[in-house]
């Protein structure tokens, strides 16, 4: 196939071209799904800043993504093109043709998904989009060849200098577009603003193939003696070019949308278990949550506080672990002399807890635990320092005043009234 400028032959010989109104309506839609799958992609992009191994995973998406819809559009374009000659493609050309698709959307992604956009980089992302896509076009036209005939195709220099401008204008706008629909995407609802920014994306890399293909002519060459090899007929280049494409383009739009999902619930997980966190440390009293295997889940300072042997407390100590370690600190007196014994009732009343009772701790305080077994969760704990609550009715009650002077007595007799009160 001859492939050069128009040399100013006799433009009545040119070959007489149309168009397949179904096919050219399949194209626009084959890059608008692209498109649309292309933007999904780029926010998967965004969400993975700093995550060097999943932005590169979705990239490399994105670019196969919007790199086959757009090769896809651009050949679903030329088998809509009607010629009076029977049109097949050289295989290894046709393959080749993809690699600027390819490249072109990489650059286009790498551009939408930055966090700020400076007109600038806007500017020369659109320039190379268009010109990438514009290389696809061209080397995708090289590939085509005729069947028993050879076609001449020539291209006008004025209508192809300006297709190359058009094709660059056209993704500028679409990127530009794209920008100011991505602001809506970000303040309310995405889906009518994502569409509507595909819709015109798809219609600028359309726009582009069309524009191009209004500066080529045809005209007829030579019979050919023998069939050509490494050729596709259209029949197998329609099924090949099309149904894949849209099924990659429908695949990553299912793929994006489970991801964001996904990213959805941990990061309501996130702010959940924040929120949760929030209400645990406000609780004045001491807060505990032990599994269903007696392991400490959730706590909270106050709780530290009083059971923090110096050794730290962290989720996943067990229940055994904690006391003990409290009781071996000297922090709960209880335990004083008989931690052994202590022990065996503590956990013999943790197991089955019943209503509420009070632990005496270092410093003479009083903590009243009230346990509750939760069905399938564990254990909730709370520790109250009732500690004025006794020493207010203890100063109040009759028997006080013949030992308010003697400490001994009162100690004695405080422990007992106090545990008898709660």
């Amino acid at each position: 196939m001859e492939h050069f400028f128009y040399d100013g032959r006799n433009q009545q010989d040119m070959l007489i071209t149309g168009y397949h109104m179904g096919l050219v309506a399949l194209s626009v839609i084959i890059a608008c799904v692209a498109s649309y799958a292309a933007l999904n992609v780029s926010e998967r992009i965004k969400a993975a800043e700093g995550q060097s191994r999943a932005w590169l995973f979705w990239l490399i998406v994105g670019m196969l993504t919007m790199g086959a819809g757009v090769w896809a559009m651009h050949f679903i374009a030329m088998l809509a093109l009607k010629l009076p000659i029977a049109v097949s493609y050289d295989i290894l050309v046709t393959v080749l043709s993809t690699l600027p698709a390819i490249l072109a959307s990489g650059v286009m992604l790498y551009v939408i998904s930055r966090p700020k956009i400076k007109r600038i980089t806007l500017f020369l992302g659109g320039t190379l989009m268009g010109g990438g896509i514009g290389a696809m076009h061209f080397v995708g036209m090289a590939a085509m060849s005729g069947v028993g005939q050879q076609i001449v195709m020539m291209y006008d220099p004025e209508l192809f200098v300006v297709s190359i401008i058009v094709a660059v204008v056209l993704a500028n706008a679409a990127l530009y577009i794209n920008s100011l629909v991505g602001s809506k995407m970000e303040a309310g609802n995405p889906l009518w603003p994502k569409i509507q920014s595909a819709v015109v994306m798809g219609f600028a890399v359309s726009g582009m193939h069309y524009t191009a293909m209004a500066a080529t002519y045809f005209f007829p060459g030579n019979v050919l003696s023998g069939g050509e090899k490494h050729l596709l007929d259209t029949g197998s280049l329609a099924l090949w070019v099309s149904v894949p494409s849209i099924l990659i383009a429908l695949l990553a739009i299912f793929i994006t949308d489970i991801d964001s999902r996904l990213q959805q619930m941990k990061q309501d997980e996130v702010k959940s278990r924040s929120r949760m966190r929030e209400a645990i440390e406000s609780i004045s009293d001491g807060f505990s949550l032990y599994d269903v295997e007696d392991r400490l889940v959730e706590f909270n300072q106050r709780y530290r506080e009083l059971m923090d042997c110096g050794q730290g407390l962290v989720t996943g100590m067990t229940f055994e672990a904690v006391v003990r370690g409290a009781a071996e600190a000297g922090l709960i007196l209880d335990a004083d002399g008989r931690i052994e014994e202590w022990l065996a009732e503590r956990l013999a009343q943790h197991r089955s807890p019943r209503g509420h009772f009070v632990e005496h701790f270092k410093g003479d305080r009083w903590i009243r635990v009230s346990e509750r077994r939760v069905w399938n969760t564990g254990t909730v704990a709370i520790r109250t320092d009732i500690t004025a609550s006794c020493m207010s009715r203890v100063l109040r009650s009759s028997w006080f005043r013949p030992f308010c002077k003697c400490s001994s007595t009162f100690s004695s007799s405080f422990e007992a009234d106090c545990a008898s009160m709660a």
